[in-house]
C-alpha cells in the first residue's frame, strides 16, 4: 500500500528492537539502571525548562516556534506531555526506590543525619525535578496527558501500597505529597484551570479524532487481520474519510492502538501486545516478590510509565514519536532487569 512509509515503519521498529534489546545486555548492574534512569529523567528536566521558558516568554528561540502552549522541541505539545509522563514515572520510581532502603533511626543523631541527608541529598534534587516535569506537563495543556498522569499515579500507587507490605507510610507520605504540592499548588500557579476548561468544553462526539475512529470500522472491516502495512495509513485512510466531518488530513491516526489494528491487523498487533502484557507482569511480579529497593522502583516506574502512555495513546500517537518509543521500550525492559539484578541481596 505504501512501501516507502512501510520501509520507515520497519526501520523504526528495528531501532526500537535495538533499544530494547541494548538495555538488557548493557544495564548488568544497579549503578548502570540507577544512571540510565538518572539520566533520561535529567533529559526530561533540560525539556521541561525549555519549553517552560520559552511558553512564559512567548517568544521563538532557534527552531522552536512560540505558542501558547508549552512544547519545547516537540511540534506537538501532547507528544511532549507523552515524554514527561514517562519521565516522571522514572523519577517517582527513583524516589520510591530510595524511601524504600532501610534506615537506621535507633537515636536523635541517626534521626537528624538522615534528616539532613533527605533535605540536602538526591532525595530532595529528584523532588525539584519532578516539580519542574509537572509544572511542564501542566502548561502543555493536554487534556488527556495530565488525566493520564494522575490516574497512571492513582492505580500504580495503589498497588505500591499494596505490594510494599513493609513500608508502606514513606510510600503513602511521598504519592500526597505529589498530588497536593503538583495538583493544587503548582497546578494552580501555571495553569491547572486551563487544563480543567479545555476537558469541560470538550464535546466527544464533534472531536475529530472521534469522527476519524467513527469512518475507521470500514477500514478495520477490510483490514481486520493482516492489516494495511506499517505506515500505510496516511495512504489508505483517505478513502474511508468523510470530508465535511473531518476536513482535515491525519498524517496518523491520533490514537496508536487503532492505528496499530489498522496498519498490522491481529496477526501484527497481539504479539506486539504480548510484549506488552509481559512487562507488566514481570513488573507486578517484582513488586511483590523481589526485596531489592532499586529494582521494586524501577519496575514501579515502568508500571506507572507504561500504564500513563496506553491511555494517552488512546487520543494521541506518541508511540509514533521516536524519542517517545524509546523510553517506551526502556520501560517495557525495566522489569526484566528486575527479575535478575541484586539477587545475592535479597
Amino acid at each position: 500500500m505504501a512501501p516507502h512509509g512501510s520501509l520507515i515503519a520497519w526501520r523504526l521498529g528495528l531501532a526500537l528492537t535495538g533499544v530494547f534489546v541494548l538495555v538488557l545486555l548493557l544495564v548488568r548492574s544497579r549503578r548502570r539502571l540507577r544512571l540510565l534512569a538518572g539520566t533520561l529523567v535529567l533529559a526530561a528536566v533540560v525539556q521541561a525548562m525549555l519549553a517552560s521558558l520559552l511558553a512564559l516568554a512567548g517568544t521563538s528561540w532557534l527552531f522552536i516556534d512560540a505558542g501558547a502552549r508549552a512544547h519545547g522541541t516537540f511540534v506537538n505539545p501532547n507528544h511532549l506531555a507523552g515524554y514527561l509522563e514517562m519521565a516522571l514515572a522514572l523519577g517517582i520510581g527513583l524516589l520510591v526506590a530510595d524511601l524504600s532502603e532501610p534506615g537506621d533511626a535507633s537515636n536523635w543523631r541517626k534521626r537528624l543525619r538522615a534528616w539532613v541527608r533527605t533535605v540536602l541529598g538526591r532525595k530532595a534534587r529528584l523532588r525539584i525535578y519532578l516539580a519542574i516535569l509537572v509544572i511542564a506537563l501542566v502548561m502543555t495543556a493536554s487534556r488527556m496527558g495530565n488525566t493520564a498522569f494522575f490516574i497512571s499515579l492513582g492505580v500504580t500507587g495503589a498497588i505500591g501500597m499494596l505490594s510494599f507490605r513493609r513500608s508502606p507510610r514513606p510510600v503513602l507520605i511521598l504519592l500526597v505529597s505529589l498530588v497536593a504540592v503538583d495538583l493544587l499548588i503548582l497546578g494552580t500557579w501555571f495553569g491547572l484551570d486551563r487544563v480543567r476548561e479545555r476537558l469541560e468544553q470538550t464535546v466527544l462526539t464533534e472531536d475529530a479524532r472521534y469522527q476519524l475512529g467513527v469512518r475507521a470500522a470500514a477500514y478495520l472491516s477490510d483490514y481486520r487481520w493482516f492489516g494495511s502495512g506499517g505506515g500505510s495509513f496516511s495512504v489508505v485512510y483517505p478513502a474511508y474519510r468523510d470530508a465535511e466531518s473531518i476536513p482535515l488530513h491525519f498524517a496518523h491516526a491520533d490514537n496508536d492502538l487503532l492505528e496499530f489494528q489498522l496498519e498490522y491487523g491481529i496477526v501484527g498487533v497481539v504479539p506486539l501486545a504480548g510484549v506488552v502484557l509481559l512487562s507488566l507482569a514481570a513488573a507486578l511480579h517484582v513488586l511483590w516478590r523481589r526485596e531489592d529497593a532499586l529494582c521494586r522502583g524501577m519496575a514501579f516506574a515502568s508500571l506507572m510509565g507504561i500504564t500513563a502512555i496506553l491511555i494517552h495513546s488512546a487520543t494521541d500517537a506518541n508511540l509514533h514519536i521516536p524519542a517517545n518509543a524509546a523510553i517506551f521500550m526502556v520501560l517495557l525492559a525495566l522489569p526484566w532487569l528486575g527479575l535478575t539484578l541484586g539477587r545475592d541481596r535479597d
